[in-house]
């Protein structure tokens, strides 16, 4: 696999939590679309929306993402 298209498979998404770990903010990226949310919302409805955001991409490439 080369490097474009490895990197029209990823997804890039950023988590942004307080000390209490509650995310206030997300920010993703995906090929030439862009998904940001910042609090207040609710977590559950913004999750799936990134969730329908990123179903295509092959890969998940996160800074602040604990499995």
């Amino acid at each position: 696999m080369d490097w474009n298209h490895f990197q029209n498979q990823v997804c890039s998404l950023d988590l942004e939590a307080d000390d209490h770990g509650e995310i206030f903010a997300i920010g993703a990226v995906y090929q030439d679309k862009q998904f940001q949310q910042q609090s207040p919302f609710n977590i559950r409805q913004v999750l799936h929306e990134l969730d329908v955001f990123a179903k295509d991409a092959g890969y998940l490439l996160g800074h602040n993402i604990l499995l």
